[in-house]
């Protein structure tokens, strides 16, 4: 349940981004703390947790590279 309950989320969050700024970038994804350039190849089965960072906070934690936003996704360990 938790898994499509956090693909969902993704998905959902995406789409928003995509519809409202379909020509800004797009935000910083951070797979367990290493900066990625995109989520597709993750799989929903593996992951953990996901964080959405905002505005001054994202901008405070990863510089001006988070400042459209962070996706902070931690897998699970295995």
């Amino acid at each position: 349940m938790k898994k499509a309950f956090y693909f969902l989320i993704i998905a959902l969050f995406l789409a928003c981004v995509k519809a409202k700024h379909y020509d800004k970038p797009a935000p910083l994804y951070v797979l367990d703390g290493v900066v990625v350039s995109t989520i597709d190849t993750i799989s929903p089965a593996s992951i953990a947790s996901i964080s959405v960072i905002k505005d001054e906070k994202a901008i405070a934690k990863y510089g001006q590279k988070g400042k459209h936003g962070v996706i902070e996704i931690t897998t699970k360990d295995e």
